[in-house]
């Protein structure tokens, strides 16, 4: 390959990269922000523990690229980006108290007694996790797409409850996740979360294929894996509303 040939190679990873970042922004839950200094630069208040975490959590996921066929011709420099921008955004999310707030917040105005369906995707799967165990009421479904709540390091030791439970007002919970998707490296949460409440339905470690994107949103929606228990809820509240009005 000649020089030129090289040149273009890595202008398109750094577009790439560049376009996956812009992209995993706009997956966040609203509200989410991160601190900046005046001069725009990011600024990370973890301290040492959230820092040996991130990394223990960077290199495992780094590992998996390494099996994978489709990301090898952008280097390890450009996965090690991809990862750590995605790892980072969920690290402020849980030890920044003043951020986490503010999601929660942000989501508990949008649930209602109306609320059939919760779906959280990449970090936003966190906060929807947490938000199911704030209800005060029955929630018929929570999904789960792509979702980071198996980094044992980085997220299930710091996600609220402690230890981490099944949302008790939840009666399905549906996780979903590619097994290339390196944000959900745990595909299968059946058995970190505890004994289910009476009733309660865990679908825990479904799996899809979504190619070469395997961690983009769009392709999650629109896998028949998400929308037939979207569809089987949203039916069954149809039903119950005829049979009242009748």
């Amino acid at each position: 390959m000649g020089g030129s040939d090289h040149e273009r190679a890595r202008d398109h990873a750094q577009r790439l990269d560049a376009k996956r970042r812009r992209r995993h922004r706009l997956h966040c839950l609203p509200g989410v922000r991160s601190k900046q200094h005046p001069g725009g630069h990011l600024h990370h208040s973890a301290g040492h523990d959230e820092q040996g975490a991130l990394r223990e959590g960077q290199r495992s996921a780094l590992n998996g690229l390494a099996k994978l066929r489709w990301f090898a011709p952008f280097g390890t420099a450009f996965a090690g980006r991809f990862v750590a921008t995605s790892l980072h955004q969920v690290t402020r999310y849980l030890t920044d108290a003043e951020i986490r707030e503010a999601v929660q917040q942000r989501v508990s105005a949008h649930l209602d007694a109306e609320t059939q369906v919760l779906i959280g995707h990449s970090l936003g799967s966190v906060g929807a996790y947490e938000a199911a165990h704030r209800l005060a009421r029955p929630l018929p479904l929570l999904i789960t797409l792509g979702s980071p709540l198996g980094l044992r390091s980085v997220v299930y030791d710091r996600i609220v409850p402690q230890p981490p439970a099944y949302p008790p007002q939840v009666h399905r919970w549906v996780n979903i996740a590619d097994r290339n998707d390196l944000i959900a490296a745990r595909p299968d949460l059946n058995p970190m979360f505890g004994t289910l409440p009476t009733g309660a339905v865990f679908d825990g470690g479904w799996t899809v294929h979504n190619g070469a994107k395997p961690h983009q949103a769009e392709f999650y929606l629109t896998k028949e894996q998400t929308g037939r228990p979207i569809g089987e809820v949203l039916h069954g509240n149809q039903l119950r509303h005829e049979a009242s009005a009748g």
